[in-house]
């Protein structure tokens, strides 16, 4: 948090957020996450901006399936979707405004490995008890077996390819879809107040730096897990996780999957992150010797 950062979180009230206009309970507000890319970080900085409450009536690893989608009168709906044709249509019929959520691809991996061995979705009902066996096969297998997917009484997971997929699809509908804003989870962390304010811009709010003051603290880091904690839970939902790390968990085999992984179900999505100035949300590339030298030096 820098000093300027700091400065505008000083001398805020309490107030609680509330919906400020009329116009802005009758918008529909869909948004879309990754899985692990910061969810309930995104979720808690659009009920501060807006004083919607959250809709979290979807649930289970169908997320193509639009039948649990609504907008009821003051929530916003939030979930993991893919931007299926069927998801498509029923945006445009409702005339949501879309927010997409997405962060590098190698860190996402390695934050779905940190969700699973500490069971963080406890916390909120969901535990899914997989940390023995992870922790059984080692970091590098259970890294891999995230990557593939499995299906087993001791571990089920879809695999990588349906994210890698979700990621290419959400950006080609934020080329088709005016009404749609997108996300970086690393930029968010890197500088939050910008894209507090570009998202702000996006739902059309008449934004202040005391509102942006406020939104800053109450989505701190620090302040949410305080506030899980002190109603009941560990607090382990908000784990810190720090852009560009991945090379400090990733072997160079995951990335050789990965890339072949991209090639095989998601060959669109490197041309349009260069499109769409979002390079990264697939860098660092890295060179075989590079990624041998990181490991090396991992394990000397």
């Amino acid at each position: 948090m820098n000093d300027k950062t700091i400065l505008l979180m000083e001398n805020i009230s309490d107030e609680k957020p509330v919906a400020r206009d009329e116009a802005l309970n009758r918008e529909n507000i869909f948004v879309s996450t990754v899985f692990k890319s910061g969810t309930k970080l995104l979720e808690r900085i659009i009920v501060e901006l807006t004083g919607l409450l959250p809709e979290n009536t979807a649930n289970g690893n169908d997320w193509r399936s639009v039948n649990q989608i609504t907008f009821p009168k003051e929530k916003f709906f939030i979930w993991h979707s893919i931007p299926t044709d069927e998801l498509k249509n029923v945006l445009k019929e409702n005339k949501a405004k879309a927010i997409f959520l997405v962060r590098n691809i190698y860190d996402l991996i390695v934050s779905q490995y940190y969700h699973f061995i500490h069971d963080v979705d406890k916390d909120i009902g969901r535990s899914v008890s997989v940390e023995k066996y992870l922790k059984f096969m080692g970091k590098e297998q259970a890294l891999s077996l995230i990557i593939s997917g499995a299906k087993s009484e001791h571990f089920s997971n879809n695999g990588f390819i349906q994210i890698l997929i979700q990621i290419q699809e959400m950006l080609k509908f934020s080329k088709e879809y005016s009404k749609c804003h997108v996300i970086v989870y690393d930029r968010l962390v890197d500088d939050k107040p910008n894209e507090i304010i570009l998202l702000a811009e996006f739902l059309g709010l008449d934004f202040t730096t005391r509102d942006l003051a406020r939104c800053l603290r109450n989505t701190d880091i620090d302040f949410m897990r305080k506030e899980r904690i002190q109603q009941g839970g560990s607090g382990l939902h908000f784990r810190k996780g720090l852009p560009r790390m991945h090379m400090h968990d990733l072997a160079p085999w995951h990335y050789h999957v990965i890339a072949n992984l991209i090639a095989l179900h998601a060959p669109e999505l490197p041309s349009l992150c260069e499109e769409l100035n979002l390079g990264d949300i697939l860098s660092p590339t890295l060179s075989d010797e590079e990624l041998y030298s990181v490991w090396n030096k991992r394990h000397v």
